[in-house]
């Protein structure tokens, strides 16, 4: 039995590619990929199983996806998604693992004309660069060159499909033809579409420091940007976020300043504060979080060193300095 590997999402044309590689008597196997902007996700474990699919295996491409984040070769779309380049990225790292896993072919759910950037004929061609021939799209093969797949027959080109635009009607007839009866809503894209998200990411690259953590914590708390002391301040919505924030700082030995009573966000400042001022300055704005309003409130720092007793900023000041 011949074997495929699956670069799978989770998503609907995933699904249904794998399914119809491995109805042809295919072994079909998942790989997913993931990095702080797409990561694991035990949905898409589910997904799989239910449509028929083996568990995906997951491989962390972070270091090679935040080279190409600082300097794409092919650019990058309405914000910071360098869409060509990653896509090329895992088309790359798929094709590497082949010979670990005994697979002659890599099988990919892009659909010509469903995303204008990256998945037109001519980016379809050039992502799989020298590679074509190992590099199968089923969900719109009749529309594209013959591979040598199936030139030799391991998979037959007539039971492939000639599906393009950005419509969903028919891989949703096949999803019912083929039993896969859940799947995820399409979702809105890679979060670096997002304006917002992408300034915040280009920030981390000025300053230097695009690690997986702070791409981590910027994704999932309340961001400002003090151009005075040029850094980046995390800090928590809710408890949920406090905690995460009190845990990676821990995790990155980074002091970070909460409130005595309590009652407010958690502040983490990327870089530590160099000086009295500065740190002063930080606790101003955890003060500025903390439901206590119109008096002095005392703010400490996580190693217990220093405490500073500070009045709130007014909210158009904070307003200044939240990231958008």
């Amino acid at each position: 039995m011949h074997r495929a590997l699956l670069l799978f999402s989770g998503g609907l044309d995933s699904l249904v590619a794998g399914r119809i590689i491995q109805d042809q008597n295919i072994d079909v196997i998942p790989i997913k990929f993931t990095t702080p902007f797409f990561e694991s996700d035990e949905k898409v474990k589910l997904y799989a199983r239910e449509a028929g699919l083996k568990n995906p295996i997951f491989f962390d491409i972070t270091d090679q996806f935040f080279k190409i984040l600082k300097n794409p070769k092919y650019g990058f779309g309405r914000s910071l998604n360098p869409c060509i380049d990653c896509h090329k990225l895992m088309i790359e790292e798929s094709i590497k693992l082949l010979k670990h896993f005994g697979a002659s072919f890599v099988i990919t759910g892009e659909v010509v004309g469903e995303r204008p950037m990256s998945q037109n004929k001519k980016s379809l061609k050039l992502v799989a660069n020298n590679y074509s021939d190992l590099v199968l799209r089923p969900l719109s093969a009749k529309l594209l060159p013959e591979t040598s797949i199936e030139r030799s027959k391991i998979v037959n080109r007539e039971l492939l499909e000639d599906i393009s635009g950005r419509s969903r009607k028919r891989q949703k007839e096949l999803a019912n033809l083929l039993n896969i009866k859940r799947y995820p809503a399409p979702a809105g894209g890679c979060i670096l579409t997002e304006k917002q998200f992408g300034n915040k990411i280009k920030k981390l690259i000025e300053l230097d420091m695009l690690t997986a953590d702070f791409c981590k914590l910027i994704k999932n708390s309340r961001v400002l940007f003090v151009e005075k002391y040029n850094n980046l301040l995390i800090t928590g919505r809710c408890e949920r976020e406090n905690q995460m924030i009190q845990d990676y700082a821990n995790k990155l030995g980074i002091t970070y300043f909460m409130p005595k009573n309590d009652k407010g966000s958690y502040l983490l400042p990327l870089k530590e504060a160099v000086s009295e001022e500065e740190s002063i300055f930080y606790a101003k704005i955890t003060a500025s979080f903390n439901d206590e309003k119109g008096k002095e409130i005392e703010i400490v720092l996580s190693d217990k060193d220093q405490s500073f007793n500070v009045f709130q900023l007014d909210r158009e000041e904070i307003n200044k300095f939240l990231f958008t």
